[in-house]
């Protein structure tokens, strides 16, 4: 089922649509215009800051919001600076330079952020989640918020304060925050989707969408793109960035898992093991494997693949997707995981891999024979 922000309707001349914005939107946003400004003042050299916290290892759709918010608040007089616990991604980083330079690091300063965040915290702002469980590595820093709010559209985990606005049908957090941002200008009466912000969220659009691809995807997801078109956001570059090029490190990752990759239940699922050892031995880090999970999935005759990689520690941090009626999510939330119908993932400790792997399996052939999928053949190892 897919989400419907704008109202539309089909002409014969074309496509006509007016902009619909649901009660929950409306609200924050109002609370935001009038609030914001008065709390965290941006010509007030004490003033505090909106902290804004997109989900740990960062996706196109986490960066996009987390960055495309910091600008539209600041263009509101409103002080604020996105929060991250890793570098950022280098296909984000020329983007990343209209940002603020303090973009806070916590590796060995954990100390020094939590004072700066005693001092300067009065907002804390969930985009891409809605919880203290997916922001790893800076929940200490939510200590000192005097206030939460969330822009989010992955199924909430717990229940929610009012000042949250999730949208699971979405196709993207971007997509919420395009709608968003044009409630603000009109609040506003002034322009804040500039060619900046509509790149960042046109990023979020084609990653949480894998190019418009995802059932998730609505007519109000193409017309809200429509909109970030017009305002400036380069489609061929972003695209190209983001899906086409390819650095050392991916091509190493990708013929790896060309390599490797095991072929189970007559086809229908694929699994990749990548050990910390391989990781070293082929100099790959957490980012050069983004695009791993989507190759394993994208062969004729899967329906769900599983892409483990071993961190340093140990824990086994897996991705899953699949295609509709398989549910990555269902498989994921199995093993204390989450996040979209066809796109989700999980971590675990296991005492050993070959408990985990048949544990694993066991669950995957239960997911495909409810989608009506026969796992009873010879398996053959590809």
């Amino acid at each position: 089922m897919s989400l419907n922000l704008v109202k539309h309707e089909l002409m014969e001349d074309g496509i006509k649509s007016e902009l619909s914005f649901p009660p929950k939107l409306k609200e924050i946003a109002k609370k935001i215009y009038e609030d914001f400004p008065k709390l965290c003042p941006i010509d007030e050299s004490r003033a505090g800051f909106v902290y804004v916290y997109p989900h740990d290892r960062a996706d196109g759709d986490a960066y996009g919001s987390a960055f495309a918010l910091t600008l539209v608040f600041q263009k509101l007089g409103i002080k604020t600076i996105p929060i991250f616990s890793e570098p950022v991604n280098p296909n984000f980083k020329a983007a990343s330079e209209e940002i603020p330079k303090r973009l806070v690091r916590y590796e060995g300063e954990k100390e020094l952020a939590f004072r700066r965040a005693k001092r300067e915290e009065v907002v804390a702002f969930y985009v891409d989640c809605s919880s203290p469980k997916r922001v790893l590595g800076r929940q200490f820093l939510l200590e000192p918020a005097k206030h939460f709010y969330a822009i989010d559209h992955h199924i909430a985990e717990e229940e929610v304060p009012d000042t949250y606005w999730i949208e699971p049908e979405a196709a993207a957090t971007c997509e919420m925050l395009t709608l968003f941002f044009l409630y603000l200008e009109q609040l506003s009466r002034q322009k804040l989707i500039d060619a900046r912000v509509a790149n960042f969220l046109y990023a979020g659009f084609l990653t949480d969408s894998n190019r418009f691809s995802y059932d998730d995807v609505s007519e109000s997801t193409f017309i809200l793109a429509s909109i970030l078109r017009a305002r400036g956001a380069e489609i061929r570059r972003l695209s190209s960035e983001l899906f086409d090029l390819r650095s050392p490190a991916e091509a190493r990752a990708i013929s790896w898992l060309y390599r490797t990759m095991q072929s189970h239940f007559n086809g229908c699922f694929h699994y990749a093991f990548l050990s910390k050892a391989e990781m070293e031995l082929l100099e790959l880090k957490d980012r050069d494997l983004e695009v791993l999970p989507a190759l394993l999935r994208d062969i004729e005759g899967v329906q769900i693949a599983v892409l483990v990689r071993e961190s340093k520690l140990g824990t086994l941090r897996a991705n899953v997707r699949s295609f509709s009626p398989v549910s990555a999510r269902d498989l994921a939330a199995s093993f204390g995981g989450g996040g979209h119908e066809l796109a989700a993932g999980f971590s675990v400790t296991p005492v050993d891999r070959e408990g985990f792997e048949v544990a694993l399996f066991e669950r995957v052939q239960k997911q495909l024979e409810l989608a009506g999928y026969s796992c009873s053949e010879v398996e053959e190892e590809a």
